[in-house]
């Protein structure tokens, strides 16, 4: 085995030489030549031993007997029949009276236009009329509810809003009144509706609008008495002199004239007669 080994090394080693003396272009370097000694060592002889041949012996056959499969019969349960005598009914054929369809000819019926009818809608109570009948009443409350749903049904009218403010007066809201007074002249101005908003400011203490509404009135009406009264009342309560008013208003109606102050008759002083004067004051002298 060594000497196998040994061989296969120094062919290996030669043939590395080789392949570098020809990728160097036939130079060959100095290698240095390793001498190896081996020595032989004669290997000791092995003697093979005799294997006995194998004599074949023969193999006995199994016989296997064959197995028949009998098959399995499953019984079947067939149902018997009973037959069992039912009655025999018989059918008479009866003879029906046929009958014969005989054909009548109809009209055929013209088709008419049916008229459509008119539909006239339902009369609905007047929300105007009936709150202003609760406003000819004094029912303010409900007048104001009447008022209020007409101005829902129409926002612009302009008569509503003004009886809701006169309404609104009468219960002492003012500002709820100065409100829709606002809204009543945005839409018409009017001269009644100027002299009413300044009554309201007047009896909140706020004279100078009342001044103010007053003197629009006049304007738009040069002959409203009413609203000259109002302007002196309040013209005196500002502070200011409201005679001309006062006068203008006498002069378009006597019951805004003052009232005179009833002046009373003298009283006579009764003279005393000194004594012994009677005779002379009654009979004189004879």
């Amino acid at each position: 085995m060594k000497l196998v080994l040994s061989a296969v090394i120094l062919i290996t080693s030669v043939g590395l030489v080789l392949w570098l003396v020809v990728a160097r272009g036939g130079e060959t370097p100095p290698i240095p030549v390793v001498t190896r000694t081996t020595t032989l060592t004669a290997l000791p002889t092995h003697t093979p031993r005799s294997i006995p041949a194998l004599t074949p012996t023969s193999i006995p056959t199994l016989t296997l007997p064959t197995l028949t499969l009998a098959p399995i019969l499953t019984p079947i349960l067939t149902p018997t029949r009973t037959l069992i005598p039912t009655s025999t009914q018989t059918q008479t054929l009866v003879p029906t009276s046929t009958q014969t369809q005989t054909l009548v000819p109809t009209s055929t019926p013209t088709s008419t236009s049916i008229p459509t009818p008119i539909i006239y809608p339902a009369p609905t109570p007047d929300l105007y009329a009936s709150a202003d009948a609760y406003r000819q009443a004094e029912n303010w409350s409900m007048a104001i509810r009447g008022y209020k749903m007409v101005i829902e049904a129409d926002p612009s009218y302009r008569d509503a809003y003004f009886f809701r403010a006169y309404s609104y007066h009468q219960i002492g809201s003012h500002w709820q009144a100065i409100s829709d007074y606002d809204k009543a002249l945005e839409l018409s101005p009017s001269a009644i509706a100027f002299n009413n908003r300044g009554d309201v400011y007047r009896e909140i203490g706020r004279y100078e609008q009342a001044i103010y509404d007053y003197t629009e009135a006049i304007k738009l009406d040069s002959g409203y008495a009413e609203a000259y009264n109002s302007r002196a009342i309040a013209e005196r309560k500002f502070g200011k002199y409201g005679g001309w008013s006062e006068s203008q208003a006498c002069s378009l109606d006597s019951k805004y004239c003052p009232t005179p102050t009833p002046t009373t008759p003298p009283v006579p002083t009764p003279t005393t007669v000194p004594e012994g004067f009677e005779d002379e004051a009654v009979g004189g002298t004879f």
